[in-house]
């Protein structure tokens, strides 16, 4: 198994790409801000790394992995909203008053 690709949360050698950086620096509204709440996560890390599951929300792998649904599933089929079959779109059932 290969080791996994150093990251931003990393807690020895946080670690980003030069072009996720460069996205980064331009995106940001309050670097300061950025900064201090990785520095909070990797510490969540530290603390509690045996005990949760740290994850990146926007990585399809990583949702297809702790959820076994595939990132094109319908919505209402990963959640296991009733009403949505495979391959359908799930909608919104609003009772009639």
């Amino acid at each position: 198994m290969a080791a996994p690709a150093p990251s931003e949360m990393d807690i020895d050698k946080p670690y980003c790409t030069p072009g996720l950086r460069l996205y980064q620096i331009m995106m940001q509204k309050e670097r300061d801000a950025r900064l201090i709440n990785q520095e909070r996560l990797r510490g969540l890390i530290r603390g509690y790394k045996q005990e949760i599951e740290f994850f990146c929300a926007h990585d399809p792998v990583e949702y297809e992995r702790l959820t076994g649904h595939s990132q094109r599933d319908p919505a209402g089929v990963a959640a296991g909203n009733a009403g949505a079959r495979a391959g359908e779109r799930w909608q919104p059932h609003f009772p009639k008053a």
